[in-house]
Parts: structure tokens; sequence; C-alpha cells
């Protein structure tokens, strides 16, 4: 029913553009359903609502506003009106924004960096394993050639193999899990001596090249 210069200023539309229109002309997409779902609960309910929203203006361009609406009541304190005062915050949440990137960015340069020192480590810990499947398939091929392959030795170097290919295998993956960004991943519930478990195991060529004693508590 009403809309002040400001307003008019910040999202680029006319003055008979918005009267009679609802908010839905300005709406960003960024929110869900719930989120507005919430706030016409609140102020329907005749108690004031707070909070940041991202909007879109006429030419598309998108801006964050601190938002404070008022329900105004009538004698049986049911709202009949409601009041929006809107606070432009855009700068502060780009300026946020771009932090959060740049923190991101940097963590995952320090990731890759660290990365490339446990590269050593991490090739003599697949060059093991890999030199003993390389082996065993060797001595397999020549029982097989030969005619002396017995079953009992057959089944026991497929399980020795099955296991150092495994080994590998999770030395793989959880290189790969580290070095990617994994910021904006949600939280999870960890098995802690899980993980120093298996710290210790890709770290375990630099700990003994380095003759260092490690000492677990749990």
């Amino acid at each position: 029913t009403y809309v002040n210069d400001k307003f008019l200023e910040i999202s680029k539309y006319s003055k008979e553009e918005l009267i009679g229109k609802t908010h839905k002309i300005i709406n960003s997409g960024y929110h869900d359903k719930t989120f507005f779902a919430h706030l016409w609960k609140t102020v329907s309910a005749g108690k004031v609502w707070r909070g940041e929203v991202k909007n879109r203006a006429k030419d598309g361009m998108y801006y964050w506003v601190h938002t404070t609406i008022v329900p105004f009541l009538d004698e049986n304190s049911r709202p009949y009106q409601y009041v929006a005062i809107r606070t432009d915050i855009t700068e502060k949440v780009n300026a946020l924004e771009q932090i959060s990137e740049e923190r991101a960015r940097t963590i995952y340069s320090e990731k890759m960096a660290t990365l490339g020192q446990l590269a050593a480590g991490v090739a003599h810990e697949l060059g093991n394993p890999m030199g003993s499947i390389v082996s065993w398939l060797e001595v397999v091929s020549h029982a097989v050639k030969t005619n002396t392959l017995q079953e009992l030795e057959l089944e026991k170097t497929l399980e020795s193999v099955r296991e150092r290919a495994q080994y590998m295998q999770n030395i793989i993956s959880s290189m790969l899990t580290y070095s990617r960004d994994g910021s904006r991943d949600p939280h999870v519930t960890v098995n802690l001596a899980l993980t120093i478990e298996k710290v210790l195991s890709y770290c375990s060529y630099k700990i003994r090249k380095t003759n260092t004693k490690i000492i677990k508590k749990f």
C-alpha cells in the first residue's frame, strides 16, 4: 500500500509497479518455502519478525536487506496491516562472502601444499604393497606355467594380494578426499581414534625415517 523513495531506488521499480503487488515481485528465489512460512507464521501471530532477506531488483541484480516486519493489531489482537522496515546490507554480506571464499581458497591451497609434502611418503607406502603384489603374481604365473600351482597356496596368495590392494585403495581414497574442497560439506560425526590410526598409517614412512616415537592413549 505504500513504498518510500529508498525502496524504489534499491528495487529499481516504480511506485506504480509496486503498489498493489505482493513481495513476490522482488523474490530472489534464494530462500526456501520454510523461510517465508516461518516469517508469515510469526507476523500472523501478531509478533515482530526480524531477519536478513535476499531480494532481486527489476534489473535482475540481487541485494540484501536486514528486515523488521511489524504487525498492527486490531481490537481483537489480529493483524490488519504490516510495516516492513529494511536496511540495505548488501555491501556487508558481499564482503563477508568474499572473506569466506578467500578463507576457503587459502585453506585449500594449504591442503594442496601439505598434500605435496605427503606425496613422497604416500609413494613409498604404495610402493611396498605394489611390489609385493607384483612378486606374488609372478610366482603364481610361474606356478601356472610349470603346472606346480597348489590350491591352498593360491588362496593364501590371493588373500594377501586383496589385503594389500585394499590398503592401497584406502590410501588413494583418503588422499582424494583430503585434496577436494570440502568447505561446504555438512558436518558429520567421525571416529577420532580410527582417524588417528589412519593418519599414523599413512605417515608411517616419515615416522620411521625420522625415528619418531608415537605414544597413543585412547
